[in-house]
């Protein structure tokens, strides 16, 4: 079955985030990014479980665990041992894939891997493999951005007041996408039915699905003053060989 027809909505839907910016304690955008996090996965499945893999010293970070469960998201508390996280959600995912191709309704079940750690590619190519749908969720823009011939593309689109170029921002996109190397040195994109770029820079309007999250996280009422409008995060679209399919 070709990577194309397997895109269909999934039953379920996991989605396991390997500690990036979302675990750490200066962040203090947690309910956002689960909101659009879960928001994206429902290009892929009807319902989606985020979890948040991270060592009791990261977790004891004041209000930290209390803002990921807020936030909807499941911790998977892991021990201090160096890459103690990275090696359970391996493990997770793998051990997931393994049950329902065993069982007969990998078809049914869609996982997504947030990281941009190419280690986790090989767990992501052993869930693809078993019939589960893969999606790898990472900055793939992350080690070309600043590089000097693209750096003047991207470097607006951080800031609020070009929220609304979006045309520009495509073409920034297709730009840096065009030779297809940021899909053929990428093992994590090549690994996965669907690799989905993640921009943690470019500025997004705030939806009220994830203003409604972000007030409960923080105990804030729907008109209180100070809300945010707009923050940075989120899918920015599909990375192919040789281009980007922007999401809107």
């Amino acid at each position: 079955m070709t990577r194309s027809a397997r895109r269909a909505r999934r039953d379920e839907f996991l989605r396991a985030d390997a500690r990036e910016r979302i675990t750490d304690a200066r962040f203090h955008s947690q309910a956002l990014w689960a909101a659009r996090i879960v928001e994206a996965s429902k290009s892929f499945a009807k319902k989606c479980v985020v979890r948040a893999y991270a060592n009791k010293t990261t977790l004891s970070a004041p209000r930290l665990r209390e803002r990921l469960t807020r936030a909807g998201v499941d911790i998977v508390e892991v021990s201090d041992v160096s890459q103690a996280a990275d090696e359970r959600l391996m493990s997770d995912v793998y051990v997931r894939a393994r049950d329902a191709n065993d069982a007969g309704v990998a078809n049914e079940l869609a996982t997504m891997v947030m990281t941009c750690d190419a280690r986790l590619s090989i767990c992501v190519e052993q869930s693809r493999v078993r019939g589960l749908l893969t999606i790898a969720l990472s900055d793939y823009l992350r080690t070309w951005r600043s590089r000097p011939e693209f750096r003047h593309l991207f470097q607006k689109f951080a800031k609020v007041h070009a929220l609304y170029d979006a045309s520009s921002y495509e073409r920034a996109l297709q730009t840096i996408a065009r030779n297809g190397k940021m899909f053929s040195q990428s093992k994590l994109a090549k690994s996965a039915d669907v690799a989905l770029v993640w921009d943690p820079r470019r500025v997004m309007t705030v939806t009220p699905a994830e203003l409604k999250v972000h007030n409960r996280v923080h105990e804030r009422g729907d008109d209180d003053f100070g809300s945010p409008a707009a923050a940075p995060g989120g899918a920015a679209g599909t990375l192919l060989d040789g281009a980007i399919v922007v999401w809107a």
